[in-house]
């Protein structure tokens, strides 16, 4: 098997490292005088992200924040060009709001680039499959106001919702051929559903292969499985030596173990990869590298301004990040995921990032005041 990039452990060692978080989110008003301590340059760098994200939070509800809350922030954000500009900005149209003890555990992820063929050859064996004709996604929310931001998957049977096939019924499936977008290497395609997002090369070629939809079932960190089984000691697990160990292990036993994961995402064909542009986040808008973080909803906001400080030997962070994506292992106020870019380099950078951090989310006055009064 091929050597692949490093993706952090921390992702796949999510279910036995998840800090507990509350079952009802806990909302603080914070110190105001943060929003006037940010620099005009870490507010500039951001702004982009943000803007972008406007036609997408002021049309869409959030548990958080309704759409009507970003108007004014998103109407006075064009034009921004200068350091006092966007400090003025920030102070007018925004409070910084605490989750919890403010405390989170940022990693990393990237646009990982795969080889694959566009039919099934030893190396290729795993067919990449769009979203199934059958499969319904349901937003719960759209129900019941206590369940918002909550998603449920399945497939209709005699007019009932039944959940859909789990990973191990999918890959013992023949998929028809119109639903196979390329082929794999099994591990690489694991790999791919755990980043959600990445970039085939198919016949020198690359080409962007984005998230479609999920099954339904909840992720479980295969780390998790290895650790244990007692076949990698907790302290040795990284992403390097799960991909070792799979490549060693009977094809059987390597099987087995990724089919402890149920979770199976489907993919779309985004078309040709374009330098500078990064993969498509959960608000439909680009991802920008050091900028854009994937986060819970129910506890930020998608497209919400995040304030961040917090450093490691390796990684220093301090500055302005735009909440436009989510993941499946990013659950909770003490996660966050920052996209690190596209390929090798930003693999490495993801690799090693693992950083215990403060966090505020800014929200427009409106939700924050809102929010603070009702659920702190």
């Amino acid at each position: 098997m091929h050597q692949r990039l490093a993706i952090l452990a921390m992702v796949l060692l999510a279910a036995c490292t998840a800090r507990e978080t509350a079952d009802t989110p806990r909302f603080i008003l914070g110190d105001r005088a943060l929003l006037s301590a940010l620099s005009g340059p870490d507010i500039l760098a951001a702004l982009p992200a943000f803007r972008a994200t406007c036609p997408w939070v002021t049309k869409t509800a959030s548990p958080i924040a309704e759409p009507s809350d970003w108007s004014d922030a998103c109407a006075a954000a064009e034009g921004i060009a200068t350091d006092d500009e966007a400090s003025a900005w920030l102070t007018t149209h925004f409070l910084p709001v605490q989750m919890n003890d403010g405390a989170a555990l940022v990693t990393g992820y990237f646009e990982p680039v795969f080889d694959a063929s566009a039919s099934p050859s030893p190396e290729h064996s795993a067919p990449v499959l769009a979203r199934p004709d059958d499969l319904v996604m349901v937003n719960l929310g759209a129900f019941r106001d206590d369940l918002a931001g909550k998603r449920i998957a399945g497939r209709v049977v005699n007019g009932r919702l039944v959940p859909y096939a789990d990973r191990k019924r999918l890959e013992a499936n023949t998929p028809d051929s119109d639903q196979v977008l390329a082929w794999m290497d099994p591990d690489d395609l694991f790999f791919l559903q755990i980043q959600g997002s990445g970039v085939l090369r198919i016949d020198d070629e690359e080409r962007r292969i984005g998230y479609a939809a999920q099954n339904g079932h909840l992720y479980h960190a295969i780390g998790k499985t290895l650790v244990q089984e007692g076949h990698i000691p907790l302290e040795e697990i990284t992403m390097q030596s799960i991909r070792a160990w799979l490549n060693d292990a009977p094809e059987e036993e390597a099987v087995r173990v990724r089919q402890t994961n149920p979770s199976y995402v489907f993919f779309t064909d985004r078309g040709p990869a374009r330098d500078g542009e990064g993969p498509v986040g959960t608000t439909g808008i680009p991802l920008t590298a050091d900028i854009s973080v994937a986060v819970d909803p129910l506890w930020i906001p998608l497209g919400a301004p995040v304030w961040m400080q917090g450093e490691t030997d390796e990684n220093t962070l301090r500055g302005l990040y735009v909440a436009q994506d989510t993941g499946g292992a990013i659950k909770g106020a003490d996660r966050i995921d920052l996209f690190t870019g596209r390929g090798d380099d930003a693999g490495a950078i993801a690799g090693r990032l693992k950083a215990d951090v403060q966090v505020m989310v800014l929200l427009p006055r409106a939700a924050a005041e809102r929010l603070t009064q009702t659920r702190s």
